[in-house]
């Protein structure tokens, strides 16, 4: 972890430039709280980034605030945790949109970018993005989908990836996606899928992801060489910051135990 009181005067002179009421000060203090609650090593640097769905299903999340709310809690994370405290994030529908969500823009940032919903969900490109943004854009060098050919390699990363994926579940083609889930789990990038919206079919596609691709089960076979992947409900989370960071930090020390054993950080 960064100095914790550079961060907090850092953090406490964005709030005040930015008249938030303190509003990332309290999500900075929670996130602390549960990292040291859940034993999560807090010297241990990660690189964030972050995947919006912009499609057009989404837009009541984008009308009531909830959109505004992940990208600031990605943030508070982040600032702890990563070495520059910024955010790359990819907003995703039938394109792709990119912005880096830092502390001196973060603030209403989605009605100031104009951002909106509209368009399909292209998760797939959205994944292949994250990819390239860590380094790894040759997993997908050979295009998706072929079984015929050798699982991906596995290439050590100095520092890992923390994917937050804010989506209300079914992409475009499930098929693709699912296979660009496999990919990544070669290489040293934990995907946090956070769902929000109210179509279940969206939500079992998630949990599917999370739990039903098995895990050390050749990627010709259709498996995973570890689980990269944990899908928690932002409705259920409430506008409690502890309770959202402490799913957040769900499963992250056994990812990180497996990709350490794997060799991929």
């Amino acid at each position: 972890m960064p100095n914790l009181q550079v961060v907090k005067q850092k953090v406490a002179a964005a709030d005040a430039a930015q008249g938030t009421g303190g509003l990332m000060t309290r999500k900075v203090d929670a996130a602390v709280k549960v990292m040291l609650t859940k034993k999560v090593n807090p010297n241990q640097i990660w690189q964030n980034l972050q995947l919006v769905d912009k499609s057009g299903s989404m837009g009541n999340e984008y009308r009531k605030g909830h959109v505004q709310e992940a990208v600031e809690r990605a943030l508070g994370f982040a600032v702890l945790v990563d070495d520059d405290g910024s955010v790359p994030t990819c907003f995703f529908s039938s394109s792709l949109y990119t912005t880096e969500v830092k502390l001196d823009n973060f603030h209403g940032l989605i009605e100031r970018e104009r951002i909106s919903a509209g368009g399909s969900t292209d998760l797939t490109a959205a994944l292949q993005w994250a990819a390239k943004e860590t380094g790894n854009g040759d997993l997908f060098s050979g295009g998706l989908l072929r079984r015929g050919g050798s699982a991906p390699s596995v290439k050590k990363m100095d520092t890992p990836a923390f994917v937050t994926i804010v989506t209300d579940g079914r992409p475009d083609n499930t098929q693709t996606a699912i296979d660009a889930v496999q990919r990544l789990s070669y290489r040293g990038c934990f995907l946090k899928f956070l769902y929000v919206g109210e179509d279940n079919l969206g939500w079992q596609f998630l949990e599917s992801l999370d739990n039903d691709i098995p895990v050390g089960v050749p990627y010709e076979k259709g498996g995973r060489l570890i689980d990269n992947v944990n899908a928690q409900k932002m409705a259920s989370l409430g506008h409690d910051d502890s309770v959202f960071y402490n799913a957040m930090l769900e499963e992250v020390n056994s990812w990180l135990a497996a990709a350490k054993q794997q060799g991929l950080i």
